[in-house]
C-alpha cells in the first residue's frame, strides 16, 4: 500500500502512487494536476498522514482520521466551511428564577 497523491478537484479522478512498484524509490508528488491543473493533496489535510489504501471516489476519505480530504482541504486552503444548521441563540444573561 503505497502512499499517493489526488487531485483536489471533486470533478477530476487523477491519482498516482508514490512508491515505484518495481524499484520501492519514492515519486515525488507534483503540486499540480497533469490532468486538470488544480493542486494536488499527498497528505491528510484534517491530520497530516501520508494518503494511503484511498479508494476511488469524489469523497475520498482519509484511512487514519476519516476525514473527507477534499473538504478538509478546501477549508484548510480557502476558508470553506461546511453549512451547519443555525444553533440555537443562548441567553447571555440568565435569569435566576
Amino acid at each position: 500500500m503505497p502512499p499517493l497523491a489526488l487531485c483536489s478537484r471533486p470533478a477530476c479522478d487523477f491519482r498516482i502512487e508514490l512508491q515505484d512498484r518495481k524499484t520501492g524509490m519514492s515519486i515525488s508528488a507534483p503540486s499540480i494536476c497533469p490532468k486538470c491543473e488544480a493542486p494536488m493533496i499527498s497528505v491528510c489535510p484534517a491530520c497530516g498522514f501520508l494518503l494511503i489504501q484511498i479508494p476511488a471516489g469524489k469523497h475520498p476519505l482519509c484511512s487514519v482520521c476519516r476525514a473527507d480530504i477534499r473538504s478538509a482541504f478546501a477549508r484548510l486552503v480557502f476558508g470553506v466551511h461546511r453549512r451547519r444548521s443555525p444553533k440555537p441563540a443562548e441567553d447571555p444573561f440568565p435569569s435566576d428564577s
